[in-house]
């Protein structure tokens, strides 16, 4: 329990005031890592397609590595499609040793066993938040404690941003509309004010 609690106390510190969706990625991993002292975790989203998509990943030396949408590394999963795909589909953490061959997803050299945790309920999963470990060790029993609880607050922080990003582009784009309605409504008070004078220089000459 105090190890959970240190944690969660951690993890809501870092991602408090973290608006910016890759920088929870980042942020989450680097936790994550240190925490549960894994082979390596990586974190997928779904897409407007449902399928899963890799977008950071975090091998032993610590350093998280983002992928942007598009990435041609960025690996594609079907809800129900391996480990991955069931744990999607379902919202179950499942514990997998040893991954089958040929299982789709990225997987570190020489890491074996696989720990996924859900990002959200099984009605509104996310994604998912993957640990990957080497089969000797397999996977503890703290990190199959204390992942879900990681993928909790990564699901808080990750709806976080995403609202802070949609909240910035409704704002940018009521900015542009004021900017362009007050440009045209500067440019009509400029007509209205010339047609104004050629109207006085016209009855001026009578």
């Amino acid at each position: 329990k105090i190890q959970e609690l240190s944690v969660l106390r951690r993890i809501s510190d870092v991602l408090r005031d973290c608006s910016e969706l890759d920088e929870v990625f980042r942020r989450l991993l680097t936790i994550a890592q240190e925490e549960l002292a894994s082979a390596a975790c990586s974190l997928y989203l779904a897409d407007d397609s449902g399928e899963l998509v890799l977008r950071a990943r975090c091998a032993a030396d610590g350093v998280v590595e983002i992928l942007p949408p598009g990435h041609p590394q960025a690996c594609r999963i079907s809800a129900g499609e391996g480990p991955l795909g069931e744990t999607f589909a379902t919202g179950r953490v499942l514990s997998t040793t040893p991954v089958p061959p040929n299982t789709r997803g990225w997987f570190p050299v020489g890491a074996s066993t696989l720990l996924t945790a859900p990002l959200g309920p099984e009605s509104g999963c996310m994604g998912v938040l993957a640990l990957h470990d080497r089969e000797e060790g397999g996977v503890s029993e703290d990190a199959t404690r204390l992942l879900p609880i990681l993928a909790t607050q990564a699901t808080i922080a990750i709806e976080n941003a995403a609202l802070y990003r949609r909240l910035k582009q409704h704002s940018d784009t009521l900015e542009v509309r004021v900017r362009e309605r007050t440009a045209a409504l500067e440019h009509l008070n400029a007509e209205l004010q010339a047609a104004a004078r050629q109207r006085s220089q016209f009855f001026a000459h009578f």
